[in-house]
């Protein structure tokens, strides 16, 4: 089978620490193969989804619920799953910021550009263009933008392969509340953490 070589390959990558342009494009595109992989198998989970929370179906842009307030920080969730959007939704109104949320690239970059944006907060895999080229795109509109990476599949991407992409943070699904509550206060609220 196709994964086990690509793991192997990434594997390599990794343990050679090989920086070079060849490599890393290699690496996106086994990125792409596996996000492709894994979306495919939990495209069941998203239909339920839908039946759960029918107000978000077909949406590409989701804000939040409560009132959008230009004074309060404004982070941007990216995932597809809509679950974890509501979840996000619910814990950043308890940390007093504002969620604009997006299911891919192209929308959290138009949110992005018409926004303000604090702290960016992505799931690694996405169902459309990499996570990875999210990271390149949102560094051109916001060049010290904290990104915290969230991921359900630890065995295929790690703390160190995020940094190498650029991201400052990075979260295991089922996400530690602490740790992301952390994250949130001291880049959001830094003159109250500090």
């Amino acid at each position: 089978m196709f994964v086990p070589l690509v793991v192997e390959q990434y594997t390599y990558f990794r343990k050679e620490r090989i920086q070079t342009g060849f490599a890393l494009l290699i690496l996106g595109t086994i990125v792409a193969y596996l996000q492709q992989t894994i979306h495919n198998h939990g495209a069941e989970m998203n239909n339920e989804t839908s039946e759960l929370y029918p107000e978000y179906s077909g949406q590409k842009k989701i804000k939040s619920k409560s009132e959008f307030d230009p004074r309060r920080p404004t982070v941007l969730v990216v995932e597809d799953d809509l679950k974890i959007i509501e979840a996000f939704r619910l814990f950043l109104e308890s940390e007093n910021c504002n969620m604009l949320a997006s299911t891919d690239v192209d929308d959290a970059m138009k949110n992005a550009r018409s926004t303000k944006i604090d702290l960016l907060i992505t799931d690694f895999y996405l169902k459309t263009k990499s996570s990875v080229e999210l990271y390149t795109l949102i560094r051109k509109v916001y060049p010290n933008i904290p990104i915290a990476v969230i991921t359900g599949y630890p065995e295929y991407i790690g703390e160190e392969d995020v940094r190498i992409f650029g991201a400052d943070y990075f979260f295991t699904k089922p996400l530690e509340l602490d740790k992301l509550r952390e994250v949130v206060r001291q880049n959001c609220f830094p003159q109250v953490v500090n």
